[in-house]
């Protein structure tokens, strides 16, 4: 199968535009859909952020592999705009060269390839599994691109998705679907280590986007005001330039005015982030709750603590309540620095109850049998 998205091998591609979440989820899916399918292909859309970036492909790991197009960046504004032209054509021209008719072909949607796909499948009548992530127009609060988008999005024949409020929303004709929160894999806690760094301490961890739209990082590098001295923060995440240099100036304001500790300590993958991961006691989810697309998209963070042992902080919203993993994260309701870190104080000192790895592991098998009927539907249509 076919499997399209901004995709990355992080271990070769750190420099090009796509996020971790979505390549964490992305590989995952990917792997699930290999176990079903045998052999998948993913095919990327990335383009590199500065530099030029060239055409190849080659296997992951067995059963699935990746391919690039070449793409580099321009001199000017105008040279960007014709570059990203190119590259466009490029995966355009591959994709009608290879998509078959009725082919059953998977896409993660994004704003940056829904005119190119809409027409392709026009052309082509393949059959679209369409994973559908978010709203990307209620992050951007953009009302007429919102009409666009969900046109789009309409024209799947089936979807992935990660709740079932943006089920409800968007699969209004009650085509065949899947509902992932994200990604069930658990990792094994061998790798747990601790920091000598900050040893003795309760360990916070934010991971995740600095984008002040979403506010999360800020949120809980503020909290570190209401917290004992024993407790340290941990930011990890990414942003532009500009955001990663508010995030450090707020780090160092916050400590100069908190018993407890924060720092800021960079953007970690693969193997590094896990045992980062597990160095830690508790995971927050700390986005604007007031933002609209909490209504739809589910905090992808919330299942790689749980995957490495943590516990979870989160504000409390429907998306996450009403979650297959709802009853086990520790909620507050105030987007307020004191009410997340009494949330905070209460998740390191509760007991150890369920192990919710073995929570996540049913969610994995669960996953894939509901991914196989999918797919078996889509190609029976």
């Amino acid at each position: 199968m076919k499997y399209f998205g901004y995709y990355a091998d992080i271990r070769k591609q750190n420099n090009v535009n796509c996020t971790l979440a979505a390549v964490n989820k992305m590989y995952y899916i990917a792997s699930s859909m290999k176990n079903i399918d045998g052999e998948v292909e993913i095919v990327s859309a990335v383009s590199p952020l500065n530099g030029e970036q060239f055409s190849e492909n080659y296997d992951l790991e067995l059963g699935i592999r990746i391919r690039y197009f070449k793409a580099s960046t321009g001199l000017n504004k105008i040279g960007n705009i014709v570059k990203r032209i190119f590259h466009k054509m490029r995966l355009f021209f591959w994709a009608y060269k290879n998509i078959k008719q009725n082919e059953t072909v998977v896409i993660y949607h994004s704003l940056g390839y829904m005119n190119l796909f809409k027409l392709l499948k026009r052309i082509k009548k393949f059959s679209l599994i369409l994973e559908v992530e978010e709203i990307y127009s209620d992050v951007l609060d953009n009302q007429r691109l919102r009409k666009k988008e969900l046109q789009f999005v309409e024209i799947a024949d089936a979807y992935i998705f990660p709740t079932k409020l943006l089920s409800d929303l968007v699969n209004r004709g009650r085509k065949p679907e899947v509902i992932v929160h994200g990604t069930y894999k658990v990792e094994p806690l061998e790798k747990k280590i601790r920091n000598v760094n900050i040893n003795n301490k309760k360990n916070v961890l934010y991971a995740g986007t600095f984008d002040p739209r979403k506010g999360g990082a800020y949120a809980a590098i503020n909290a570190v005001k209401y917290l004992p001295e024993n407790y340290h923060m941990h930011i990890l995440g990414f942003g532009t330039e500009n955001d990663i240099y508010n995030i450090q100036q707020l780090v160092e304001t916050v400590n100069s005015q908190s018993k407890a500790s924060v720092s800021y300590d960079g953007l970690k993958s693969g193997e590094d982030y896990v045992r980062f991961v597990q160095s830690c006691d508790v995971g927050v989810s700390t986005q604007n709750p007031s933002a609209s697309f909490n209504d739809t998209s589910f905090p992808s963070k919330i299942l790689s603590y749980f995957s490495n042992g943590l516990k979870v902080v989160s504000v409390r919203i429907p998306v996450v309540e009403t979650s297959k993993i709802g009853d086990i994260v520790f909620y507050y309701d105030k987007q307020e620095p004191r009410e997340i870190a009494t949330a905070i104080i209460e998740a390191c000192e509760s007991e150890e109850s369920e192990d919710v790895r073995i929570r996540i592991t049913r969610l994995d098998t669960e996953f894939c049998i509901n991914l196989k009927m999918l797919i078996e539907k889509v190609k029976r249509v």
